[in-house]
């Protein structure tokens, strides 16, 4: 499937789906340490948690630092269990952005 619908410009392809899907899309590893980093991340970012995409890149932390602290728990649990069973991962949270929007 990839390489026949990304051809030889996935990039171009991953900013051409994220300009039309309703959130926004990543690549995202969590190590061994339990840091994390994302690979990609779309523009879109900026207008739900109101950080640049450049930002998250660089410091990924900035999203789990906007984590609501009574959601942070479950968060972290939740997160837990996937990684130990292998199961996906559903889960919703909320943030406060800097703006303090929740």
């Amino acid at each position: 499937m990839s390489a026949f619908l990304l051809g030889s410009e996935p990039e171009k392809f991953l900013q051409k789906v994220a300009g039309v899907i309703p959130g926004w899309l990543y690549g995202f590893v969590q190590r061994s340490d339990d840091s994390i980093a994302f690979t990609y991340i779309s523009s879109q970012i900026e207008v739900v948690h109101e950080v640049s995409a450049n930002d998250v890149l660089a410091d990924a932390e900035i999203l789990l630092r906007q984590i609501h602290p009574d959601d942070w728990l479950h968060y972290r649990q939740t997160l837990a269990h996937s990684r130990a069973t292998l199961e996906p991962l559903f889960l919703e949270w909320r943030i406060i952005t800097p703006s303090e929007r929740v």
